[in-house]
């Protein structure tokens, strides 16, 4: 019996990790990785179309570069969200996914989310869009709202470049050990910060019991797992359904978002368009924003611009930085480079912010979505980024 009970228990990490490996492995990484090349393709066609016009290269290079770049990042996101969804649906359909949570209920119960709200916590380590969206059905509202804000402390995959980039180059011995340390201190603060809204924010809770069918007062979780025929026509649905929800609600705050991220990359002062990372806008609000992230340790300006151009998409921090810090520089090169940005202590400050603070503009679309109204956006965005600050602090300043 302890060998089924421990089966039973293992079934639920079992079918989301094929959930994963579908959503954000092979088939998934390949349909992301072909609409990004079909995306390209266009976006190169749609040039050579402006070109033909006559259409002023500032201009074309806004709409190409611009535009269609960032709208486009944020549309090769649409086959892992169609695919983790249609997988959802046929786990809910099936009643394998209610009934396999149930015996996280308890646990789950301590930060005020039911035992099925670990599969968008669980698939936001992958990315925090479909994370989001799976946050969203949640019937409670406290709950589907303490799950959307929680979802940003398990490090999506888009960070993972920065914390390889910067552990390392200047950790090349013990980078494994910090990029773990990193997962492990989001997910646990994520944790620790429900646990403490719950005990002051109660989300009350309906006993499993009263849940499942069948079970007994002294039963927590189902002895065993009742499955049905799973409805392939619903699990299309759902899926069409959130591509199609996502694809028409996120496009407003990406459109706007990565056309000012791109301006500010490639204006200078004057407002005309300079090659020079130096000396563009956003070079120059790094500067001005220095002195708020100095008493992190980080002040430098590159390093400040690499912070905002990480609102976009986390991997333009890293593509920031390899501009700002010579573009095409050796590895032993770069890591010089980079040095002379961080110091040990000021670069294990820089991941923590980086780890803490607001995640990207697709993610933040996917929480306008699901919550409504551009005031859970900066609800969020100030969260994060005043948490993303008090944590680096304190690494800064005492942990290190």
């Amino acid at each position: 019996m302890k060998r089924y009970a421990a089966l039973r228990y293992l079934s639920l990490p079992a079918a989301m990790g094929l959930v994963f490996f579908l959503t954000f492995g092979g088939p998934g990484r390949f349909l992301c990785k072909t609409l990004s090349l079909g995306i390209s393709w266009w976006t190169g066609r749609f040039s050579a179309v402006l070109v033909s016009l006559s259409v002023t290269p500032p201009v074309r290079a806004l709409l190409v570069d611009g535009i269609c770049a960032g709208i486009g990042s944020v549309l090769s996101f649409l086959p892992a969200i169609g695919i983790l969804f249609f997988c959802l649906s046929l786990l809910e359909s099936s009643g394998f996914l209610d009934q396999s949570a149930r015996w996280l209920d308890r646990p789950m119960s301590w930060i005020g989310l039911p035992g099925s709200a670990v599969v968008p916590l669980l698939t936001g380590f992958g990315c925090s869009v479909p994370a989001i969206l799976s946050a969203g059905q949640l019937q409670n509202p406290g709950q589907k709202l303490r799950a959307i804000f929680l979802v940003p402390f398990f490090s999506c995959s888009a960070r993972l470049p920065i914390y390889s980039l910067i552990a390392g180059s200047l950790f090349p011995t013990r980078s494994g050990l910090i990029i773990a340390g990193l997962y492990l201190l989001g997910a646990g603060t994520g944790l620790l910060l429900a646990a403490a809204a719950q005990a002051v924010f109660p989300i009350a809770l309906m006993p499993p019991q009263a849940l499942v069918p069948g079970c007994s007062a002294s039963s927590a979780a189902p002895s065993h797992i009742h499955l049905r025929r799973p409805s392939l026509r619903q699990a299309l649905a759902a899926a069409w359904t959130e591509v199609k929800d996502f694809s028409r609600k996120a496009f407003t705050v990406i459109f706007l978002g990565s056309m000012i991220i791109w301006l500010l990359e490639h204006l200078d002062a004057s407002l005309a368009l300079t090659e020079v990372p130096a000396e563009s806008l956003l070079a120059d609000l790094g500067r001005m924003a220095a002195p708020l992230f100095a008493p992190l340790g980080f002040g430098d300006w590159r390093a400040v611009s690499a912070v905002l151009s990480g609102l976009t998409a986390k991997e333009a921090v890293v593509s920031t930085l390899t501009v700002m810090l010579g573009e095409g520089a050796g590895r032993m090169d770069f890591a010089k480079n980079l040095s002379s940005v961080f110091t040990p202590a000021s670069s294990v400050s820089f991941l923590v912010f980086c780890l803490f603070y607001t995640p990207c503009i697709a993610a933040l679309a996917a929480v306008r979505k699901e919550l409504g109204g551009m005031r859970w956006i900066l609800a969020m965005a100030s969260f994060q980024c005043s948490l993303a600050w008090i944590m680096s602090f304190l690494f800064f300043r005492v942990g290190i």
